[in-house]
């Protein structure tokens, strides 16, 4: 983390978190139940807003700010992790330079991992029709997102949102948000994101869904 000449602090996003990581501590975060990894990023986002964002930009002092323009070395996170607790233990032990950096390293590593640990959950159909982002989203092609829907809903994820995507040939994109669900019943989304598909104006031929 460093501050530019506003007081603005900055971090350094990695494209792939777990360079910051070792092995050790890649394997305990792997082996970690999915409750746990929920309970983790909450915690991890509560940490943030309460400890960090709430006192921006005075958060640091020049004394403890990190070199300009410099993400976390590689192995640098090294710690046993057992719990969402050991992983906030782990921030709150890191350098005040590099606790915001690798606090987003570790929210980084669970959302670009959810996608492929959930997709596990439903039939090898639909996961092979996926498309799954570097960032972690995952689209549909609007022709299986039915089917999509009803395998998530049946594996217990609450989809939450819908957004239509319609790509031109070199690979851009024009995204509408189509649906958005705020309750926690899986069946209870899943019909309310049938319902958004089942309209006949949809303006794209790919879908974002989004799921907890």
């Amino acid at each position: 983390m460093w501050k530019d000449a506003a007081g603005v602090g900055h971090t350094v996003a990695l494209p792939d978190p777990s360079t910051a990581m070792t092995a050790r501590t890649l394997a305990g975060l792997e082996r970690l139940s999915r409750d746990e990894r929920a309970a983790a990023l909450e915690a991890l986002d509560d940490f943030y807003w309460s400890e960090y964002a709430a006192h921006h930009p005075n958060y640091f002092t020049t004394s403890d700010l990190g070199p300009i323009g410099v993400g976390l070395p590689d192995d640098y996170i090294d710690t046993e992790v057992q719990s969402a607790d050991d992983v906030m233990t782990a921030v709150r032990n890191t350098e005040q330079a590099w606790r915001i950096d690798v606090l987003e390293a570790f929210q980084d590593y669970f959302e670009q991992t959810k996608a492929a640990r959930d997709l596990d959950l439903v039939p090898a159909s639909v996961k092979q029709t996926a498309m799954v982002e570097t960032n972690g989203e995952v689209l549909w092609p609007l022709a299986h997102a039915v089917e999509a829907l009803d395998a998530l809903a049946r594996a217990g994820l609450v989809v939450l949102g819908l957004d239509v995507r319609k790509y031109d040939e070199d690979g851009r994109f024009i995204e509408v948000a189509w649906s958005a669900y705020d309750g926690e019943d899986p069946m209870k989304a899943r019909e309310h994101g049938l319902t958004a598909l089942s309209r006949v104006d949809i303006p794209g031929d790919w879908v974002l869904v989004t799921w907890a």
